[in-house]
């Protein structure tokens, strides 16, 4: 076990390319870290610090390994990156402000870093109609 279940580490990881790490996202504290782990030993590596970072569903490391790529849980519509050294979130992509209204259900840069995969996952739509019956 890499991460231990007490930390309890978000479902969501990635390998890292080039090297025998994994990145996590746990908690820590009031906020939500991302660490990179040893699969030989389990310690941690490093960490990405961040105060206030939101819950990440899909995450992977930046094609230049530098910053950490993600999709915040609520409201998964648009990718996000933090620099690993810190500092601000930068919104990679801005399909939150189109018609595009499904939420991102993974992403992948190409190995030369130029081009971004984007799966969304549908969402279910129903529609209801609700009638009077003129009873309590």
């Amino acid at each position: 076990m890499l991460v231990p279940g007490q930390q309890k580490p978000m479902p969501w990881f990635a390998a890292v390319p080039g090297r025998d790490e994994i990145l996590v996202q746990v908690p820590v504290k009031d906020a939500w870290q991302f660490q990179f782990v040893s699969i030989a030993s389990g310690q941690v590596i490093e960490r990405v610090p961040g105060g206030g970072m939101q819950q990440a569903c899909p995450v992977s490391i930046s094609p230049d390994r530098k910053s950490v790529d993600f999709v915040p849980c609520a409201g998964a519509l648009d990718i996000w990156r933090v620099p690993k050294s810190g500092g601000q979130l930068q919104q990679l992509s801005h399909h939150g402000s189109s018609r595009i209204q499904d939420p991102i259900w993974k992403f992948a840069w190409s190995p030369d870093g130029q081009r971004l995969a984007v799966g969304r996952k549908p969402l279910k739509r129903d529609a209801v109609i609700l009638k009077d019956v003129g009873q309590p």
